[in-house]
């Protein structure tokens, strides 16, 4: 019997020192505080650091489409340029055909003018020659009639040469305007192939302007959508440190509620001093496992694995709190706080063991450190009004 006393205590003991060293390494809700300011600053620089990479992708890509329309401009002037040569290259090409076509009919004037030249050189020869018509012009009479022969012989002979000369300057003429023609041809065809060299330069300059701008926007939507991700978290985070101000002054209104010499409301009615104050006793006798398996039966006796573990998560985060006593009799005979324990109920189910293997064992596993409530210090029924989790047939909050 002495022995299996000493063991009892060496239990209550260690899960003494568990539940101390539990307290010892929870944060209370200031610190929590503390840490989501900390965590929403931090959110703060990420987001101006986004907002920041936004704007200079944007300043990047508006530099970039600046270039592209000087590009586009500079293609655009080039495609002009290169169909004013075209159309000048198709001008001189038509021009070189009408030349090449009055060369062609001077030529054959030419042709025509020197056989005529040749048959009246042979007529002459074949006549005596100029030995025949000196003889003709000598059998002449008249001396009149000899001059008119001797001079109309003479046009004759310088009309020829002067219609040869003439067409043959002409065809030389023509032949320099045709290699004139050809030469500005070909000066042309240069400048249009050294243009269609550029405006591949510089549509190769275009497409790749087009592509690094279609790149920054790529990159633009997604530092936006990570700035909209930074700017999201930065709410929560923000709505996190609201949310735990409230908490903390529901915290100090418990602690000075609770440091009120009387309890206060209806409840007080319901209290049972001398019952309470017997299971008191009771409870400082018994095992932190004990007192946490009956309060967990009498509050949630009927509910869910769940909801049992989360009325014991509400308890240990109340030993965590600064708001609340840090031991677990204290949190449990806190005036006004738990019906149970006010009505005597508590304390008939811890001196008779009347919760079950399910309340020991999430009593078990909240001493343990399971908390399935983490930032939830106060649970009930379920009413309309409250904002909270809701898990069988109560909400915490």
């Amino acid at each position: 019997m002495q022995k299996g006393k000493k063991i009892f205590v060496v239990i209550c003991c260690v899960l003494i020192f568990a539940g101390v060293s539990i307290s010892s390494y929870a944060k209370t809700t200031e610190e929590k505080i503390s840490d989501a300011k900390k965590e929403a600053s931090e959110q703060e620089e990420k987001l101006n650091d986004a907002n920041k990479t936004v704007e200079k992708l944007e300043d990047s890509k508006a530099k970039l489409e600046g270039s592209l329309a000087a590009l586009n401009n500079k293609l655009s002037q080039l495609s002009n340029e290169m169909t004013k040569l075209e159309n000048e290259l198709e001008n001189k090409q038509q021009e070189i055909n009408k030349t090449q076509e009055e060369l062609a009919a001077a030529e054959v004037v030419e042709r025509e003018q020197y056989e005529s030249m040749k048959m009246r050189i042979k007529y002459m020869y074949e006549l005596g020659g100029d030995s025949s018509m000196l003889q003709m012009m000598l059998e002449e009479k008249d001396f009149a009639k000899i001059l008119n022969k001797a001079d109309y012989y003479t046009e004759i002979t310088q009309y020829d040469r002067n219609a040869l000369d003439e067409y043959q300057e002409i065809t030389n003429q023509i032949a320099e305007a045709k290699q004139v023609l050809e030469n500005d041809k070909q000066y042309i065809e240069t400048l249009i192939a050294q243009k269609e060299t550029k405006q591949a330069e510089i549509q190769s300059l275009v497409n790749d302007t087009s592509k690094e701008i279609a790149k920054q926007q790529s990159d633009i939507e997604a530092a936006e959508a990570a700035a909209l991700a930074y700017e999201k978290e930065l709410e929560a985070k923000n709505a996190t440190v609201s949310s735990l101000k409230t908490q903390l002054a529901q915290e100090k209104a418990m602690r000075e509620k609770s440091q009120s010499s009387s309890p206060s409301g209806s409840s007080s009615k319901n209290y049972n001093i001398e019952t309470s104050k017997s299971g008191y006793e009771n409870a400082s006798s018994s095992s932190d496992l004990a007192i946490m398996a009956a309060i967990i039966y009498c509050e949630a006796g009927g509910e869910p694995y769940q909801g049992q573990l989360a009325v014991g998560s509400v308890i240990m985060n109340r030993i965590r709190s600064s708001a609340f006593p840090n031991t677990l009799t204290g949190v449990l005979y806190q005036k006004s706080q738990f019906t149970p324990v006010m009505s005597g109920r508590f304390a008939v189910v811890l001196a008779n063991g009347l919760a079950t293997d399910s309340c020991y064992q999430a009593a078990q596993a909240v001493l343990s450190g399971t908390n399935v409530v983490p930032d939830c210090l106060f649970f009930r029924t379920v009413i309309d009004g409250i904002d909270g989790q809701i898990i069988g047939t109560q909400i915490f909050y």
